[in-house]
């Protein structure tokens, strides 16, 4: 009987630490970029269903690339595509989650679709979307496309249709594209890009969404405007009043083991490599970073969305009108220790060259560089 009790008690453990983005289980498709997982045409779907992503054939593979130092696929706005069976005719209910960069700002590009689209009533363009990104949440159908990283949610009640029980029965396969146009609309094939996808066959609450979302925004360094960070634990991570004063380029360093996140270094989509925060040390990608910290450790930061210019010196010094808030959280004792990069690019014209760079941290958290809180690091140049 003790021996029945131990297997019970670490199959417990295992199940109950399954992952899913934001530690929302129930995920039908997972897609997420990994080059040492997909050497060939067939990609892997991380939600244990596995669908069989795939080029179908070498022109059509997207290349490699990095969005906030994670992998990604970078599609061409030609020939790369992704292709994989999902049975849409029984569906009711669906929710779809995706992190992108679109490089086409001129014309309608595709995102996803499936076979016979109209029909389908699925399909997911750069424009035909539920859009975050650093100041605005546009919805569907809007009327203007931009390059900015940005993450989205497509939800859609009441799927199958008759038109599709007309056409094909209720129990049909269909092909879902990735990165083409696999009915009628005529849109572009998807030209930047695109590190994950997944896909709920139901309806997410809004705590729900907000686990998801914060997962993706704190992954792929895209600010997510007006809403609480939270974890796959519901804890906040970046709170609401945060916004007040640091509201743009909210970014960060972060572990959190039920959504499979471990984010060493980040830098914002929307600005990206102006400022770098790393774990230990910086390095070419996420993946290569050595660093180490505990699970559900969060150091996140957004900055007060002022000029990048100096201003008017006080106490015998000038500070630049940008400034960063941090917010670190962590269920244990440890920190992480960090290395900090800031480009001075477009802005060392206004530093006199006998002037030395310093970095100064208020670690009241008020913002006050006038006040005796303050640490200096003079090492910056």
């Amino acid at each position: 009987m003790k021996k029945i009790f131990t297997i019970l008690s670490v199959l417990l453990a295992s199940i109950s630490y399954a992952q899913s983005p934001g530690g929302v289980g129930g995920v039908s498709v997972w897609y997420k970029t990994n080059s040492l997982q997909t050497p060939a045409l067939l990609y892997q779907d991380y939600s244990g269903n596995q669908h069989q992503i795939q080029a179908l054939a070498s022109a059509n593979k997207p290349a490699y690339s990095l969005l906030n130092y994670n992998e990604c696929l970078n599609f061409d706005g030609t020939d790369d595509f992704l292709k994989f069976p999902f049975v849409m005719e029984t569906i009711d209910k669906i929710n779809f989650f995706t992190a992108y960069q679109n490089k086409n700002a001129v014309q309608e590009s595709a995102l996803f679709t499936t076979d016979n689209t109209d029909e389908k009533e699925l399909f997911y363009s750069t424009k035909n979307v539920f859009r975050y990104n650093n100041d605005q949440i546009n919805y569907i159908n809007t009327s203007s496309i931009d390059t900015l990283a940005s993450f989205s949610l497509y939800s859609k009640f009441g799927t199958p249709s008759s038109k599709i029980t007309k056409v094909i029965g209720k129990t049909g396969l269909s092909s879902m594209y990735v990165g083409k146009d696999g009915g009628s609309h005529q849109w572009n094939s998807f030209k930047g890009k695109l590190p994950e996808f997944f896909v709920y066959r139901k309806i997410l609450t809004l705590n729900e969404r907000n686990r998801v979302n914060s997962y993706l925004a704190v992954k792929y360094a895209i600010t997510m405007p007006y809403t609480e960070y939270l974890s796959s634990k519901n804890k906040r991570i970046w709170r609401q009043e945060d916004f007040s004063d640091y509201p743009a380029n909210i970014t960060g360093i972060a572990r959190d083991g039920y959504s499979d996140l471990y984010q060493k270094q980040a830098t914002s989509s929307s600005e990206q490599k102006r400022l770098v925060i790393a774990a230990k040390n910086f390095a070419v990608d996420n993946k290569s970073n050595n660093a180490q910290f505990a699970d559900q450790s969060f150091l996140i930061w957004g900055d007060n969305k002022k000029l990048l210019e100096l201003d008017n010196e006080t106490f015998g010094y000038r500070l630049l009108k940008r400034k960063w808030k941090a917010r670190f959280t962590t269920e244990t004792s440890q920190t992480i220790p960090t290395e900090v990069v800031f480009s001075i690019k477009d802005i060392i014209q206004q530093i006199p060259a006998d002037k030395k760079l310093w970095l100064l941290v208020d670690r009241t958290g008020q913002g006050n560089f006038n006040s005796s809180n303050i640490e200096a690091d003079g090492s910056c140049r």
